[in-house]
């Protein structure tokens, strides 16, 4: 009997363990996870909720775009005249026409921001727009970006961001960023000598992602789109330069 009773209290023994082991596992990985979603353990990269509220900031604009919340559509189309038809599978480069939806717009979030004011210019659209084989297509007027990352990229916007409390950029801020990004020295020097055109139709526009092109023995070639402006200084409307949205105005004028 006495071996018996050994036995059972050892089993025992050996079952509070397995509980008590397994509880603690149990809460140590639901600690893990709240402790996850606070913030508390680095992450490999930016998410897009970080992106989100570092954007909207204290004051979101309610039912605009986060980035680039002002703007104004267009729509038109894309002529082809095939010379890169055999070098690529995507439609638009056979021969013929294809419809487009756009977007010309200014950087920032504020919807009612001045245009002229705006640092970037940008247009983006979309060829074939609604079908299976629709191509988006996102162009800013910098050749290049500053950096090359996401978590860079989220890094240069908390740099660029206003002091909550002045509600300007810290010019020291700033300059630390790019001296700790080397890699934007071609985004630093187009700003160096880059002066806004008069209109958003005179602008040069540079896609922002790359795509390939392929010979017939197999070689790609990265390239990018690059939209030069047909339209000249001299055949622009009159530009009021007292109106915050004298680039939307002007352009209204100018497509009639």
């Amino acid at each position: 009997m006495s071996i018996n009773n050994n036995e059972s209290t050892a089993e025992h023994k050996r079952h509070l363990v397995m509980r008590f082991g397994l509880l603690v596992v149990i809460m140590a990985t639901l600690a893990t996870i709240i402790l996850y979603f606070a913030g508390v353990f680095p992450q490999k990269s930016v998410t897009a909720q970080q992106f989100v509220d570092l954007q909207e900031g204290d004051n979101p604009h309610l039912g605009f775009r986060r980035a680039h919340a002002k703007g104004v559509c267009i729509v038109g189309q894309f002529d082809s005249n095939g010379s890169l038809a055999n070098y690529s599978t995507a439609d638009v480069f056979d021969t013929g026409s294809t419809p487009f939806l756009g977007r010309f717009s200014i950087a920032g979030n504020n919807p009612t921001a001045p245009d002229l004011k705006a640092p970037v210019r940008s247009l983006a659209f979309a060829l074939n727009p609604g079908e299976q084989n629709e191509w988006r297509i996102a162009m800013n007027t910098p050749p290049a970006m500053a950096v090359a990352t996401p978590d860079a990229f989220y890094e240069q916007l908390q740099a660029l961001s206003p002091d909550p409390v002045t509600k300007q950029r810290d010019p020291e801020k700033i300059k630390a960023f790019f001296a700790d990004h080397p890699e934007s020295k071609a985004f630093n020097d187009w700003k160096a000598t880059y002066s806004p055109t008069n209109s958003l139709a005179t602008e040069r526009y540079h896609s922002i992602n790359a795509f390939y092109l392929v010979d017939e023995s197999g070689k790609k070639q990265a390239v990018r789109w690059t939209l030069v402006p047909l339209t000249t200084e001299t055949a622009l409307p009159s530009l009021n330069t007292d109106s915050a949205d004298a680039l939307q105005i002007q352009l209204s004028e100018l497509i009639k």
